[in-house]
């Protein structure tokens, strides 16, 4: 009876497993495609600066500077 009971165990972990690799997507075929990007342009703006949280406002200012939405 104890045998029975652990094979249940184990075939009910099993499907577990396998349903939450399905639901993860890992059975799924993965689909390739080359297209153009959605943009036209691209910037890309980086600034490094190490301390404390309090001084970087200096960084905040400059990405809103930088920023897209300034374009417009």
């Amino acid at each position: 009876m104890l045998i029975l009971i652990l094979i249940i165990v184990i075939i009910l972990i099993c499907l577990i497993v396998i349903w939450l690799l399905n639901t993860l997507g890992l059975f799924k075929p993965i689909s390739i495609k080359i297209t153009q990007p959605p943009f036209n342009e691209l910037t890309i703006v980086y600034k490094f600066q190490r301390g404390d949280y309090s001084k970087s406002s200096d960084i905040f200012k400059d990405i809103d500077k930088y920023s897209s939405s300034h374009d417009k």
